[in-house]
């Protein structure tokens, strides 16, 4: 296909998808007046030689971007504002009336349920008043693309990398995970029918874990211009792609968000049926697969047995509202292994969707997710915990606690984000995820 005018074809749901790779907005309905662009049907491959996504793809699409970037950064941030948060309506509405819910439960692998609580507490705070005023403090002329390597273990992790650069008025290609990328098409696709100069500027690309060539093409199209990689997904994955790129660049900036956990603390007059309700939702958002999810429960003094029965009669309520999704084989396998040895050294409450062990005191063994949590008892309270936590290093992300104000503020340092537990999975715009500033490449203030 040219890259000069030649139709864009790809099949969703019959129809066959227009676009102009020179710059026309992407076209061809799902169902409707619903989103356009890939959404249900077959994906869009991002392709611009044929099925298969190629390096020189990559550099037209990074091309694109960089071309629109002009006319995003004279919208004002304003404009900005209405338009991410109105292509976020879009894509909230088309998951509640079921299609995009449904495509989102199958690429990710989560309840309906779940999706549906993810979708809405993610999206319904990038509203105009609060994005506006995030981006209060942004100066910036022209700046070349971010590139964003997205990672596929949460389905919401896409929003703030993909949305909050555009905000700034900084052009966006992101690669999405190949097994998960239906979310950061849906919102691509919506942000080019609100405002074309906003949705212009932002390209989604997938392509298989792995292929190094087409990361070599990546790492190479991103540091043009002096453009900077933002990686979130393993250890590995954030490794490789800072290997690539200093190979390329010494200087090159690449700025990782790997692995991480989170952990809860139940201060002693904390312990309740109200505390357990809370850190449940913790446990069941995303089923305890994010960087921010609680992987152990720390009970201050020795009631961690009691809040074990507490949480495993609280986990089973809310199951019924938000479903367990499927669990891989590979992670059912690791969740055979931590309950037999939970059963083994202390006392498992289970069921087919969640398990809860009490280990007294024992060491941390982290979970293999999917609603498996670790009670263990709190001696020495908060600095007990501190120099447990401390043992994790940077890949502890995420602490909840449930205390009065004292304790609040004992553990305020303790983690990058630090909150009460029920928020672990919902941070506020402004938070500062991983220690890095809240648009990472881009800059606040």
């Amino acid at each position: 296909m040219s890259v000069g005018g030649d139709r864009l074809r790809g099949s969703v749901g019959g129809d066959r998808l227009r676009g102009s790779v020179g710059g026309d907005r992407l076209r061809g309905s799902v169902g409707g007046d619903r989103l356009r662009g890939s959404v249900g049907g077959d994906r869009l491959r991002g392709s611009v030689g044929g099925d298969r996504l190629r390096g020189s793809a990559i550099e037209t699409a990074r091309w694109r971007v960089a071309a629109a970037g002009a006319a995003l950064q004279a919208l004002p941030v304003e404009a900005r504002a209405e338009a991410i948060a109105a292509a976020c309506t879009r894509v909230r509405a088309e998951v509640q009336r079921g299609a995009l819910g449904d495509a989102l439960a199958a690429s990710s692998g989560l309840s309906v349920e779940g999706v549906r609580w993810g979708i809405e507490s993610t999206l319904s705070i990038l509203e105009p008043n609060a994005l506006a005023a995030l981006a209060a403090g942004v100066t910036r002329g022209p700046q070349a693309p971010v590139t964003v390597v997205l990672a596929g273990n949460v389905l919401t992790a896409c929003a703030r990398p993909l949305l909050l650069p555009l905000l700034a008025g900084v052009p966006v290609l992101a690669k999405a995970s190949s097994k998960d990328d239906a979310l950061a098409r849906a919102l691509s696709a919506a942000l080019r029918e609100v405002d074309a100069k906003v949705g212009d500027a932002c390209e989604v690309l997938s392509f298989a874990h792995g292929d190094a060539a087409l990361d070599d093409a990546l790492v190479r199209a991103a540091l043009r211009d002096d453009g900077c990689v933002n990686v979130y997904g393993s250890d590995e994955t954030v490794a490789a792609i800072e290997a690539a790129a200093r190979a390329i660049d010494p200087g090159a900036r690449v700025i990782g968000h790997g692995h991480g956990l989170g952990l809860c603390y139940v201060a002693r007059d904390a312990v309740s049926e109200a505390t357990a309700a809370a850190v449940a939702l913790d446990v069941c958002a995303y089923d305890q697969r994010g960087c921010l999810s609680p992987h152990a429960v720390y009970v201050e003094g020795s009631a961690g047995a009691r809040f074990a029965e507490l949480l495993h009669a609280a986990l089973g309520e809310r199951e019924a509202e938000m479903p367990r999704g499927a669990v891989p084989q590979e992670a059912a396998a690791q969740q055979l292994q931590w309950r037999g040895v939970a059963a083994a050294i202390g006392q498992l409450h289970a069921t087919a969707t969640h398990a809860v062990s009490y280990e007294g005191d024992g060491a941390l063994r982290p979970s293999p997710g999917y609603r498996n949590v670790a009670i263990l008892d709190c001696p020495r309270g908060t600095a007990e915990l501190t120099e447990r936590a401390h043992a994790l290093g940077g890949h502890l992300k995420a602490l909840g606690i449930a205390g009065d104000t004292d304790v609040k503020h004992e553990l305020a340092a303790l983690a990058p984000y630090v909150c009460p537990v029920s928020e672990m999975q919902s941070p506020g715009l402004s938070v500062e995820l991983d220690g890095l500033p809240v648009m990472p490449g881009v800059g606040v203030g």
